[in-house]
């Protein structure tokens, strides 16, 4: 099924989607798209912004936000997690009603994560490097039950994989094994990728794309 075609596969459409349009009734018939903000701390999570932030986001009236992370950011290094990185939104969150949207950034568009100190030199095709990234996930999960709901893994993915095709398969698998932890945790929460639809669009790698939407419960 081609991405072009593939309903409610792209989510979270932030700023824009269901107010566009003028279809009389049917239009105001449609259940609202969820719409939120990006929000992250370039200041750390000490930085006042960041709680502003989510205040600014609510009194707009936005019930959604998302933010991002590096895996090494968080799991510096086996049974070492800086989990104030994350902790930060999750207590903004649930002190404003917001639901998350999580997106660790493995593959960052065209460039690969931080990991952790002691995976350095492994990746996708090793399975103890997925296994151990499968079970971060879960934690992850863990640590926002009930607050976070979509929870990605890769922003524009598309870009990386199109120029490295061979890890394709693994990427998929990961996907795969990740759905399959977080759901232990959470059947709620909603896995995948992000893509740039611009650059599908460009490079006419729609078929990439779909296998992307195929793997996982969301596209982004």
């Amino acid at each position: 099924m081609s991405i072009r075609r593939r309903a409610g596969v792209v989510v979270l459409a932030f700023g824009f989607w269901a107010a566009c349009g003028s279809n009389g009734d049917t239009q105001r018939n449609r259940p609202p798209a969820p719409f939120g903000i990006e929000i992250n701390a370039p200041g750390g999570t000490g930085d006042p912004l960041l709680v502003q932030s989510y205040s600014d986001l609510v009194g707009s009236g936005f019930n959604w936000a998302e933010t991002s992370f590096g895996w090494g950011d968080i799991e510096v290094r086996p049974n070492f997690f800086r989990w104030d990185l994350l902790d930060v939104h999750l207590r903004s969150a649930r002190e404003r009603g917001v639901s998350l949207s999580v997106a660790v950034r493995l593959l960052d568009n065209q460039t690969r994560g931080s990991l952790p100190v002691d995976l350095v030199g492994l990746w996708l095709d090793d399975p103890f490097f997925r296994s151990r990234f499968a079970r971060f996930t879960q934690e992850v999960v863990l640590r926002g039950t009930g607050r976070i709901r979509y929870l990605w893994i890769g922003r524009e993915a598309d870009a990386y994989l199109s120029h490295n095709m061979g890890e394709v398969e693994s990427f998929l698998e990961l996907i795969e094994e990740c759905q399959d932890s977080a759901a232990l945790i959470d059947p709620t929460v909603r896995l995948g990728t992000i893509v740039s639809y611009d650059e599908t669009l460009a490079r006419g790698s729609f078929a990439l794309s779909d296998r992307l939407a195929a793997a996982g419960g969301a596209l982004g």
